[in-house]
């Protein structure tokens, strides 16, 4: 039985992110209250990050999340070391109309 109160989506290609997490961030899913990402930094539960969802690489909303879960899902090697790679569940916060809106929008076209 699903405990989410809104239904996710695998973004693909069709949003990029901004953040003070990590260089490198990658989406996974997003839902209108909260998104998953990958990374390989460590992050601690219950921390805010601002980050900006952008897409079509012209249009963006600055949005806050605060950290609800972090786990480390798998490893990568490059040339000399291996990588963790984390995946990271935030929560939406101090939302407005117009980041609901914006994150409505995303997941209307991820839906078809």
């Amino acid at each position: 039985m699903e405990k989410r109160a809104y239904k996710r989506f695998a973004t693909g290609s069709f949003c990029d992110m901004d953040c003070a997490i990590a260089d490198k961030v990658k989406i996974k899913d997003i839902s209108i209250g909260g998104i998953c990402l990958e990374t390989s930094r460590r992050i601690s539960a219950k921390s805010i990050y601002d980050m900006k969802i952008i897409i079509k690489k012209n249009e963006g909303e600055e949005l806050k999340g605060k950290v609800i879960w972090s786990t480390l899902s798998r490893s990568i090697k490059d040339k000399i070391d291996i990588i963790p790679i984390y995946d990271i569940g935030l929560k939406f916060v101090e939302q407005n109309s117009n980041k609901n809106k914006f994150l409505k929008k995303i997941t209307e076209k991820l839906d078809h």
